[in-house]
């Protein structure tokens, strides 16, 4: 079974870590998969669900998925 953190949450929702990369990356050292919201925004990424809230940093993020 694959356990999938939604947004970065954990343990439920929680507003302070949804789409936050250092949620992400600890979400990713727990349960090895997290789906996030991605916007295309001028030529860069940014993290973020009804709006860009984190830019994106992929080199980091893409690093945790080998």
């Amino acid at each position: 079974m694959k356990v999938i953190s939604h947004r970065a949450y954990i343990n439920g929702p929680d507003e302070s870590r949804e789409n936050n990369p250092d949620a992400i990356e600890e979400a990713l050292k727990d349960v090895l998969y997290v789906e996030v919201d991605i916007r295309l925004i001028g030529g860069d990424y940014y993290l973020g669900h009804d709006k860009a809230k984190y830019k994106a940093k992929f080199e980091i993020a893409w690093d945790n998925l080998r």
